[in-house]
């Protein structure tokens, strides 16, 4: 007859073996379509509401299958134009794969504008800790994003034109987004009706001094492995955020965080499933009206 203790043993194995199939096989592929209305303290955009579809973290090379599948989905989803915060690729080599994976996504309706990852001007190797092995020369990466209808931003603002009104974007890059890079790409911008893209939610605490009203950032894939809904093992941010994706407030600057649609170093995910992200904005009150 089995001891308790063997048979407790048994049962654990069982458990942490379902619990990593269901992180590698069911939950990356498990897409969901989030909603979310943001009330903006003095938004002032004549777009009202700006319904905006927030991507991010595709990591095109792991699981581009799933990624076409996932951008023929979001091609389909109501907004006035979709925005992409960084981490289009895993590695240099999956430059020549990013034309196939966004063209289900881009088809000239609206438009689609990004700023560049981490990922997407450093080498990483899939080992712990997660750390860049050094740059590689990221122009093949934005001419194919150019290319492919990606309206790429580095440190500037472009003025967006939707079926609602027009809104200026202004995108930060990884390599400045704790410099002076958010007020390079603001400079002259009206913030009353600009949204920054920034790929880091560390960028928050340099936006709210610069007075940012809406920041749209990415990185964290929601903690990507977390167990349960309190313990985040890392965010892969220098600065602690908590949760590890969705609303956050800095100052008077109102934060979206994604949970991106893909995975890096290991192809998991655990209470953490994919997101695209459909971001109604609406004007709130002007605190300093």
């Amino acid at each position: 007859m089995l001891s308790p203790f063997v048979i407790a043993l048994a049962f654990a194995a069982v458990a942490a073996l379902a619990t990593v199939a269901y992180a590698r096989l069911i939950e990356p592929r498990w897409l969901r379509v989030r909603h979310r209305t943001i009330v903006v303290p003095g938004w002032h955009a004549p777009a009202d509401p700006l319904r905006i579809l927030h991507l991010s973290d595709l990591h095109i090379g792991r699981t581009n299958h799933l990624l076409a599948r996932f951008m023929s989905s979001a091609r389909a989803i109501p907004a006035d134009l979709v925005v992409i915060t960084g981490d289009f690729v895993d590695h240099p080599e999956n430059v020549e794969d990013l034309a196939d994976v966004l063209r289900p996504l881009i088809d000239g309706t609206r438009a689609v504008v990004g700023v560049l990852g981490n990922h997407d001007r450093y080498v990483y190797r899939n080992r712990i800790p997660h750390s860049p092995a050094g740059p590689f020369d990221a122009n093949p990466l934005i001419e194919a994003l150019k290319d492919s209808g990606v309206r790429l931003l580095v440190d500037e603002a472009t003025e967006v034109e939707t079926a609602n009104g027009s809104v200026t974007i202004a995108g930060v890059d990884i390599k400045s987004h704790l410099g002076d890079g958010v007020l390079r790409a603001l400079a002259g911008a009206d913030l009353a009706r600009t949204v920054v893209l920034a790929h880091s939610p560390d960028i928050r605490f340099a936006a709210a001094r610069a007075g940012v009203k809406l920041l749209l950032t990415g990185h964290t894939h929601g903690g990507q492995v977390r167990f349960g809904p309190w313990l985040t093992l890392t965010t892969s941010t220098k600065h602690r955020l908590k949760p590890p994706s969705g609303m956050h407030e800095h100052g008077s600057t109102v934060m979206h965080v994604s949970p991106g649609l893909g995975t890096t170093m290991f192809t998991l995910r655990l209470f953490s499933r994919p997101e695209a992200t459909v971001l109604e904005i609406r004007p709130g009150p002007d605190p300093t009206a």
